[in-house]
């Protein structure tokens, strides 16, 4: 929800890339 990553769908809104 706050990063765009097209490898991993944010489910709890906060997307980590690695």
């Amino acid at each position: 929800g706050v990063f765009i990553n097209p490898a991993f769908i944010e489910p709890f809104g906060l997307t980590l890339i690695e």
